[in-house]
């Protein structure tokens, strides 16, 4: 068995010089290193952007990464025109229709004190 085994090994085996095993490693790292990657990795951050996030480091110290991410991305997702905006909705509940909308900057007890008012 062992005769066999190495004799299906052998045809399998290729004989090559040392100096010929360093010239492939040679030329693979030297390709892994060059070549050219359809993505090249992360978009580039606006310095205003940069320096929102030292502020926001700086100022509130028990942040970590994941809270100040969550923080930009409520800045991002939130504003309209530089300023947050809330949408106050009464629905229909038997045709699922909008019976009436508002939107407002400052929503508050009053504001929806007013709107039901006004809805009736």
């Amino acid at each position: 068995m062992i005769k066999a085994l190495s004799a299906r090994a052998i045809n399998h085996l290729t004989i090559v010089k040392p100096d010929t095993l360093l010239s492939w490693q040679r030329r693979l790292i030297k390709n892994f290193w060059c070549y050219n990657h359809k993505y090249p990795g992360r978009k580039t951050v606006a310095k205003d952007i940069k320096a929102l996030i030292i502020e926001m480091k700086n100022e509130n110290y028990l942040w970590g990464c994941k809270k100040i991410s969550n923080e930009l991305r409520k800045i991002n997702i939130d504003t309209l025109l530089g300023r947050r905006f809330y949408l106050f909705i009464i629905l229909d509940l038997k045709s699922r229709k909008i019976a009436k909308w508002s939107l407002t900057e400052y929503p508050g007890r009053e504001f929806v004190k007013q709107q039901i008012i006004d809805f009736y």
